[in-house]
């Protein structure tokens, strides 16, 4: 298949799942907050995680540190059925040290038997400096938000993030979600710190994150932390990936696997994530990324990409 027929298929698979009905479709299960497949595969620990669009959920300071544009599309639910909750991610990076992007967010899930419908508008930018290995940004969110049958609220919101990437594939990050604006119900701020290690052509991402506001006096432990790995063992292989997500208490496992086009350069991926204790509130995500040109690595020893 050729490289514009599958953009045409994409944008098909876009505007179907964009006028779906939301009424007859499934929702997102609580706790599993919407990225792409190959985040949701790792546990959703991407806040130091670098060259992959869905980061512009989790991190502005995180995406687009190569030189290359970068999109990707993604569905969510817990059947392989028309889901409502969707996302689209594009990340623009430029030679001058600076990026910028754009995500769209539609989730819909329940909680207590409450409907919650939201729709998110985030345009991040990022600029790196020191040789490209402090790379800072900011998002601004428009957001909409629906509670049962009650009217669409509308806020504005700020995310802020920035990173430090070292030669050796370590890299570490600060990210602060909803920092002033939007005071809806589902939109709290967040304050997380992270750390990985590998991707960016070493065969192993491992990464983590915690949520820091949440951490306790004098013991440092937290309710709500991410910890995932992604595992690239042969070149022609397909990747495979786990996680953990833990949420108030709630852990959540995931797992899933992906495979690179290299002609066309794009990859799909899917992940499932469920509740460990009954395996129960499962999740499906389903991911296809594709790059406009191929990626050009920044950090020593790098092949470009994961």
């Amino acid at each position: 298949m050729q490289n514009s027929n599958i953009k045409y298929l994409i944008l098909v698979l876009v505007g179907s799942f964009i006028f779906a009905n939301p009424t007859i479709a499934d929702t997102l299960p609580t706790n599993s907050p919407l990225s792409n497949a190959f985040l949701a595969g790792i546990g959703n620990a991407a806040v130091a995680v670098t060259d992959n669009a869905g980061v512009i959920y989790w991190n502005p300071a995180g995406f687009g540190i190569s030189e290359v544009v970068s999109t990707d599309f993604t569905v969510a639910g817990p059947e392989l059925e028309v889901p409502s909750s969707w996302s689209f991610f594009m990340a623009n990076s430029g030679s001058g040290g600076g990026s910028f992007g754009l995500g769209i967010i539609r989730q819909y899930f329940v909680d207590n038997g409450v409907k919650y419908k939201s729709f998110e508008v985030i345009t991040p930018l990022t600029h790196s400096v020191m040789a490209g290995t402090i790379p800072f940004g900011f998002s601004i969110k428009f957001i909409n938000e629906r509670i049962n049958d009650a009217d669409w609220k509308s806020g504005l919101a700020l995310d802020g993030g920035v990173m430090y990437l070292t030669p050796t594939g370590f890299k570490f990050g600060l990210s602060v979600k909803n920092i002033v604006g939007s005071n809806l119900r589902t939109f709290g701020s967040q304050t997380w710190l992270g750390a990985s290690w590998g991707g960016d052509g070493y065969p192993v991402l491992i990464s983590g994150q915690v949520r820091a506001e949440r951490l306790r006096n004098r013991t440092y432990t937290s309710d709500n932390f991410n910890i995932g790995v992604n595992a690239m063992l042969f070149e022609n292989l397909p990747q495979i990936r786990c996680g953990m997500m833990r949420t108030d208490a709630e852990n959540r496992m995931t797992l899933g696997f992906g495979y690179s086009f290299k002609k066309q350069n794009s990859r799909i991926d899917y992940s499932f994530s469920v509740i460990s204790d009954g395996w129960e509130d499962k999740a499906h995500f389903i991911t296809y990324s594709w790059e406009i040109e191929p990626s050009k690595p920044t950090l020593k020893g790098s092949r470009g990409g994961i």
